[in-house]
């Protein structure tokens, strides 16, 4: 049976889209699943995804910093994030299903012989172009990550 890797930056038991496509994959193929929550259904694998994003002032600061200096490695590969890709680079995946732009650079990393197929639902690099701190701060980040 092949292999798939959902990530998305979501709760799948709470999330409609990823929820539906685990649905159905998971009778075809041996699913494997990325993202935030816990194991919510037992015929696929669980892999929890560490929540990244800084919590307090002075985190999304330092954030929006390096965005603005393009330093986008150091907002991208967290070390969670790093601990991850060497934890999944022991699987192979014939499949890599990506939900998040966020999440790009890692199933990128991933990917090696498999498929990889990038589910987006916005344009990123415009997703919040109506926004004047969006824009000045995180729009090249997104432009980064394509």
């Amino acid at each position: 049976m092949k292999s798939v890797l959902l990530m998305c930056n979501a709760n799948p038991s709470i999330s409609p889209r990823p929820n539906r496509m685990i649905q159905a994959l998971q009778d075809h193929y041996k699913v494997t699943v990325l993202s935030y929550g816990k194991r919510f259904d037992e015929s696929v694998q669980f892999v929890p995804l560490p929540n990244t994003n800084p919590t307090h002032l002075i985190g999304k600061l330092a954030l929006a910093l390096r965005c603005r200096l393009a330093q986008f490695e150091k907002n991208i590969w967290h070390k969670s994030l790093v601990d991850l890709k060497m934890n999944l680079s022991r699987s192979q995946f014939d499949v890599i299903i990506c939900q998040n732009i966020n999440l790009l650079p890692l199933a990128l990393a991933l990917r090696n012989k498999g498929k990889l197929l990038f589910d987006a639902r916005e344009y990123y690099p415009r997703h919040f172009e109506d926004k004047f701190i969006w824009r000045l701060f995180f729009q090249k980040l997104n432009l980064a990550k394509q």
